[in-house]
Order: structure tokens, then C-alpha cells, then sequence
């Protein structure tokens, strides 16, 4: 609820800083969206799709009310990038996404290719919203927690090295 006033907060202290904001930009009025823009923030709207793909993945979201947001972001000055997660039920839409970005003003659309074509989507309280593809998911989000806790719980299942994390800040 305090988004502005910290990045205000950011500005007074370093105009040159850069600011990323990731959202599935599907809340707040027109005059955020403005006032976000003065602010010099680039924003990262989630769009998976279009709006019969999109809300597959991003529950809660209303991909129309995303693009209004978007579209009030970027006419008063904001930098917007659309976030493009590729699943195979929204691949097809990747040329027809980047022309509405263009057309819209967007800087870029990046598509991110995670091989997440198969997936849980739980709702907030944590209940299955929907699978993507055939996963044979647990019931509740909780259960899939304990699920990967119990079967990648060791660290030869990491691909990557685990290395600790030193913030300077």
C-alpha cells in the first residue's frame, strides 16, 4: 500500500537510481498508474497470453483491466515491459502478444521459457485452482510443499550450487 511513497522516498535520495517494479498489474486507480509513471519506475506487467490464455496461469487477474493499466502507465511517460511466461497453452499467441506490446508502446516483451508447461495453480487459501497439463498434483498447496520437501530435500537434487547470499546493503 506504500508503494509510491517508498519509491518517492528512493527519489529524494538518488534520481538516477534504477527501479524495477514486477506486477500482474491488475490492482490500484488510474492515478497510481500515473503517478508511478512521474516516478521514472520501469514496470514489468505479467501477461501470459492473452486475455482467453492469460488467467490460466495468473488467477485472480483481469487481463483487460492489466492492459488499461498498462496502457495509463505508458501514455503518461512510464518504460512497460511485457512478461510473457510461455506454457504450451499460450505458446501460439508469442507473435500476436509482441505486435499488442508494440502497438501499445510497451519497450519490450521478454519471453520467458521456463519448460513450465506443466504446473499447479492454487488459489489463495491454498486449495487447487486448476492443473496446467497433466501433473497429477496435490490437493492443496500445503501438501505440494511437503511433497517437494520430502522428495528434494537434499542438496545433490540442486542442479546448481547453493551459495549463501551477502547483501552489501
Amino acid at each position: 500500500k506504500d508503494t509510491l511513497e517508498i519509491i518517492r522516498y528512493l527519489r529524494v535520495y538518488n534520481q538516477k537510481l534504477i527501479i524495477d517494479l514486477h506486477t500482474n498489474g491488475s490492482a490500484r486507480t488510474s492515478d497510481f498508474w500515473v503517478e508511478l509513471a512521474e516516478l521514472n519506475v520501469i514496470v514489468f506487467f505479467g501477461l501470459d497470453g492473452l486475455e482467453d490464455t492469460h488467467s490460466l496461469y495468473r488467477i485472480n487477474t483481469n487481463f483487460n483491466l492489466i492492459i488499461k493499466n498498462a496502457t495509463t502507465f505508458i501514455e503518461h511517460g512510464g518504460e512497460a515491459v511485457w512478461k510473457f511466461i510461455k506454457f504450451d497453452h499460450n505458446e501460439h499467441q508469442t507473435e500476436l502478444c509482441q505486435q499488442l506490446a508494440n502497438r501499445l508502446g510497451f519497450e519490450n516483451i521478454e519471453i520467458w521459457d521456463h519448460t513450465r508447461s506443466t504446473g499447479a495453480v492454487y488459489n489463495k487459501d491454498g486449495t487447487l485452482s486448476r492443473e496446467i497439463g497433466n501433473t497429477g498434483v496435490c490437493a492443496t498447496s500445503t501438501q505440494r510443499i511437503t511433497f517437494l520437501e520430502s522428495n528434494f530435500s537434499k542438496k545433490e537434487h540442486f542442479k546448481a550450487d547453493i551459495k549463501p547470499i551477502v547483501c552489501d546493503a
